[in-house]
């Protein structure tokens, strides 16, 4: 084959075509043999129910001739497989194959013309149905050829349903009405059988042309293979001396990766420790102070009073700091745990019954719509919904907290939103506020600065991003986003 194309002796349209002349005439030979037993049997039944009312004579010869045409057509489907092997005799055995059509065709339009007038009603009923249901059989036979489908329905049908409407009696007329409309039907059906079959035909020959484009290709492609052989010789040698260099730099690189895992490892326990360690400490300071205000023989004066409320306060506030900076570390660790697929409204309602003293006190209202299931762990999302629920119910305006939750798909993502009413945030602070420790009202706010941070590092280890939208007085609006299926980077 790839010899036949490369020389230029093969062409696809050509050859399509006459395969598809061949493709023709070897449906309607395929067929046919099941066709010519119908019509065998067809006409050997009819033969014998009307016996007893048709001349016998003529009767006879009728089945002799309808016989002999159909065992002649019954040979030439036989021997076709034999006969046939070039692409150019496709066209003469279709018209081989017609004139048995046709032939058989006359026959059968002969015997309503001969003998109609000879039969009772229920005989010439029975005629017509035997006539109607060799051209519904037909439909699918001669479907691969329109003209012959078209002649041999226009045969069966049309002389029987003249000779019914001129028939005296109203049931011979509506027969032969019901004749017209059969043979319109049929039109239909063969029109549509045969351009299904032609364009299954069509789509065949066309995905062989491509086949042959294929093949070219493959050929050419071969061709080409063998010089890229020769140069990839050359090439192995190169790339052996790059390959040494670079397992060098991987070696160098692995090293470096063990030492900065090492560092974070050290990192990471350096907060735990701190965090864990250091809240001892305080607790105990918090304790004993209050002790001394509480146990002291004599009251403390207002100087005394004023440093030791300055130690307990200064002492809760480094504690919430060890906790949210704890927070903030466990938001960076266990990156080798794995996901779990959540439910976000779930977790939704868990974060305000934590929050439901908050939300009692401020009269707060928090409206979600549905919320998708999502992959991650849920100790994440915990923090990141609590302090994005929790900042706006703890920076509302005049009226009370409103927070509105929704989320929204996007082509490989969620899009979240965690709208309020509050007193909202300028322009220029929007960078400002997600950064460790960073706070906008001082002390006259409860708070250590890490609650969006904690967000920001959340948000950014399921490779998304978080940002907030909002000006002074107008509320502020959260919004982060969430890549499908919770990567966990």
């Amino acid at each position: 084959m790839c010899g036949r194309i490369l020389t230029g002796n093969y062409n696809p349209t050509a050859d399509s075509g006459a395969a598809a002349d061949k493709d023709v005439a070897d449906l309607l030979y395929r067929y046919g043999i099941g066709s010519v037993a119908v019509s065998l049997f067809a006409s050997s039944g009819l033969a014998f129910i009307s016996i007893e009312r048709l001349p016998s004579t003529l009767l006879s010869l009728w089945w002799l001739l309808m016989t002999a045409v159909l065992v002649l057509r019954g040979l030439d489907i036989f021997f076709h497989r034999f006969r046939i092997s070039a692409s150019d005799t496709s066209a003469r055995e279709i018209r081989r194959f017609g004139i048995g059509v046709i032939a058989a065709a006359i026959l059968w339009a002969a015997f309503p013309v001969a003998f109609l007038l000879h039969l009772n009603q229920i005989g010439r009923a029975y005629t017509a149905i035997v006539l109607c249901g060799m051209v519904g059989g037909s439909v699918t036979v001669l479907a691969p050829s329109r003209r012959l489908s078209l002649a041999f329905c226009a045969f069966l049908v049309l002389p029987i349903s003249i000779e019914f409407l001129f028939l005296a009696g109203d049931a011979n007329k509506f027969l032969g009405l019901l004749g017209f409309f059969f043979f319109f039907v049929m039109l239909v059906s063969s029109r549509v059988a045969n351009r299904a079959i032609l364009d299954s035909i069509r789509l065949s020959r066309t995905n062989e042309a491509l086949l042959v484009a294929m093949q070219q290709a493959n050929c050419e492609l071969a061709a080409t293979q063998q010089e890229l052989r020769k140069s990839n010789r050359s090439l192995e040698f190169r790339i052996q001396a790059r390959t040494a260099d670079l397992e060098a730099e991987m070696q160098a690189k692995e090293h470096y990766a063990k030492e900065l895992w090492r560092a974070n490892e050290d990192l990471k326990q350096f907060a735990f420790a701190a965090s864990h360690d250091l809240q001892e400490p305080l607790r105990m300071i918090t304790t004993y102070s209050q002790l001394l205000v509480s146990g002291y023989p004599s009251p403390l004066d207002g100087e005394a009073r004023v440093c030791l409320d300055f130690i307990t306060k200064g002492a809760r506030r480094m504690r919430d700091l060890l906790i949210d900076l704890l927070s903030y570390a466990e938001a960076g660790g266990d990156r080798g745990k794995a996901n779990e697929l959540m439910d976000l409204n779930a977790i939704l309602d868990n974060v305000k019954q934590n929050l439901k003293i908050a939300i009692d006190e401020s009269s707060a209202v928090i409206v979600s719509q549905p919320l998708p299931q999502i992959e991650g762990q849920r100790a994440h999302f915990m923090q990141l919904f609590q302090n994005l629920i929790g900042n706006a119910i703890k920076y509302h305006g005049e009226q009370a907290p409103r927070v509105l939750i929704s989320a929204e798909p996007l082509d490989d993502a969620w899009r979240f939103v965690v709208a309020d009413n509050g007193m909202g945030i300028s322009p220029e602070y929007h960078s400002y506020i997600f950064g460790v420790f960073k706070r906008l009202h001082g002390q006259t706010i409860s708070g250590t600065g890490m609650g969006l941070a904690i967000c920001q590092r959340v948000v950014e280890r399921y490779d998304g991003r978080i940002w907030v939208e909002s000006k002074p007085g107008e509320g502020a609006k959260f919004c982060f986003t969430i890549r499908e299926g919770g990567t966990n980077n």
